[in-house]
């Protein structure tokens, strides 16, 4: 893809939604007879028998059937709340020992967008910053997915409540929320 300045937070949008579109074309393309789809989102949490909040961590490990994905804790550089690598044997998620749980929830599903994106050879943008804005929306829509916030939100109205539920920090509840227009 072509590199497009990043001027406009409107039109970065407008760019995010257009990738992700991308993406979600991509994911649910059918491999190979040798390499099995990788689902979207709501396909994931239907996959791992996820019907309430919250979302759990160990649904990394279905990111990319047939490989183990661990979850390692030490402390990172500054800014830094998880690092990806892949050995002979599967993935390895590295977080910052150092972050609030929250944080660190966040970065395993931010990584696991990483982990789809390398299995699938997903084209992304060679930008690394905007490959980090997608991986942050993968993980905010799968920590927080809209059925099940509007859901929720039919009984509960209090942010903090819908934090507790949900275990992600109010930032990342309000963003969600912001993107779903309530």
């Amino acid at each position: 893809m072509s590199y497009i300045p990043h001027a406009d937070p409107a039109a970065l949008r407008v760019r995010d939604i257009a990738q992700w579109a991308v993406i979600t074309q991509n994911l649910l393309q059918l491999g190979s007879v040798h390499e099995p789809p990788v689902p979207t989102n709501q396909n994931l949490l239907q996959l791992g028998s996820v019907h309430e909040p919250p979302v759990p961590t160990n649904l990394i490990s279905i990111f990319d059937p047939g490989s183990r994905v661990i979850i390692q804790q030490r402390p990172l550089q500054p800014g830094l709340h998880g690092e990806l690598a892949r050995d002979d044997l599967g993935w390895v998620i590295v977080l910052d020992g150092r972050a609030h749980p929250l944080v660190q929830r966040f970065a395993v599903f931010h990584e696991g967008f990483h982990i789809i994106q390398r299995v699938r050879r997903l084209a992304v943008e060679e930008d690394w910053r905007y490959r980090e804005r997608l991986a942050n929306g993968f993980a905010r829509r799968l920590l927080v997915p809209r059925r099940m916030l509007e859901e929720k939100l039919r009984k509960v109205t209090d942010l903090g409540q819908l934090c507790h539920i949900f275990q992600v920090a109010r930032t990342l509840m309000q963003e969600r929320l912001k993107e779903l227009g309530r």
